[in-house]
């Protein structure tokens, strides 16, 4: 939130986002008064996007479990609306206690700053419909896979009559041009995903590519980046 506020600070159009947050593991209300906050010095430019993430060790530093992530997902999601909307709000669920109390300051945005859900596994695509916030998808998939999963999403809205929302993530570098991207910058940040690519894919295909990596064929890096990163200068990119 403090690089956000300091971006915020320098402009007055861009839209500032997390993409993402781990919110199941920080207090609703702390996040509530920092969202706030940031509304008001952006002017109404700040969205919430939030995950509940996979890795246990995240988990465990902050003294909780990852089996519990849903259930502290749906609880602190349930709270911010409340404390962005209502006063004399009180946290009476399973893991936020809290009396009675107002938040201040209040948010810019009405109802409130808006909320990215972020998540590929049905349950997660499930709570976005269900919760009626945006569905953030994540650039670990394909944009093949993404076709499937955002048919998915939608489906779910329809079974709940909600209006489908959605946000597109995918990875991005800049530079002078494709060739330096591809030899100064692809390979590193290609096996610096890989563990997170391989527990977060949904796909056949991205299935097929990891055993051919684990049967020891040398994939190159930009196929394994494909449809998940775009780099080299503007004109490769946009």
């Amino acid at each position: 939130f403090t690089l956000l506020a300091g971006i915020a600070a320098q402009t007055e159009t861009l839209r500032v986002a997390t993409a993402i947050f781990l919110l199941p593991l920080h207090h609703p209300l702390q996040v509530a008064e920092r969202v706030a906050t940031l509304d008001q010095l952006s002017g109404g430019r700040v969205s919430l996007g939030v995950g509940s993430g996979w890795n246990p060790l995240e988990y465990e530093a902050f003294g909780s479990s990852l089996r519990e992530r849903g259930a502290r997902m749906d609880e602190s999601l349930g709270l911010l609306r409340r404390l962005w909307t209502e006063r004399d709000v009180e946290g009476t669920g399973r893991f936020w206690r809290f009396p009675p109390l107002t938040i201040s300051p209040r948010p810019v945005q009405r109802p409130h700053p808006p909320l990215w859900v972020a998540g590929n596994a049905p349950a997660a695509i499930e709570r976005a419909a269900r919760l009626g916030t945006h569905w953030l998808c994540d650039p670990v998939q394909t944009l093949d896979s993404m076709i499937l999963l955002k048919q998915r999403y939608e489906e779910a809205c329809r079974d709940r009559a909600v209006e489908p929302s959605w946000v597109l993530r995918r990875y991005v570098w800049l530079g002078r041009d494709r060739s330096t991207m591809e030899r100064d910058f692809l390979p590193g940040f290609v096996n610096t995903q890989l563990a997170y690519w391989r527990v977060s894919t949904e796909g056949e295909a991205e299935r097929r590519l990891f055993a051919r990596i684990d049967a020891g064929e040398d994939v190159a890096p930009a196929e394994v980046a494909r449809g998940r990163f775009f780099g080299g200068a503007a004109g490769d990119v946009i």
